[in-house]
């Protein structure tokens, strides 16, 4: 017998690098009734760090930094975290030296917990809804 569950259980992995220029807190879905769903949310989250980290370290790339002139400062807060739905904001700060400043680059996303289904941004308003995609 399955139950649907309202939420999930949050830990922070915390990565750091030798020399601390990543520093990386994952959010980690844990003691879920269905395993297999919550590797998939897991997963899903860890890919979408990974892009947005990956994205923005090839643009740096680009212009001419090298991979060892950047600092990366991952966190992340949680926006939403019941009724069957998880939704989380990652916040990834790079600081390329000698670079003056930094910049922040956001990313978020939503998903059933029950299905570990992610949402796209029109499939959460009502059809007819004006949003801005």
């Amino acid at each position: 017998m399955s139950f649907l569950q309202d939420s999930v259980q949050i830990l922070t992995q915390k990565n750091v690098s030798p020399g601390g220029k990543i520093q990386i807190d994952f959010p980690v879905v844990i003691v879920m009734n269905n395993p297999t769903i919550q590797l998939r949310i897991n997963n899903e989250i860890t890919s979408l760090i990974y892009r947005t980290v990956n994205n923005q370290i090839s643009e740096y790339l680009k212009v001419g930094y090298k991979r060892e002139q950047i600092n990366i400062t991952v966190s992340y807060e949680i926006k939403t975290n019941e009724r069957g739905a998880l939704s989380l904001a990652i916040h990834a700060y790079f600081f390329p030296v000698p670079a003056a400043h930094g910049i922040t680059v956001l990313n978020s996303i939503t998903m059933d917990i029950n299905t570990a289904k992610v949402y796209q941004l029109n499939e959460l308003f009502r059809p007819g809804i004006n949003y801005i995609p």
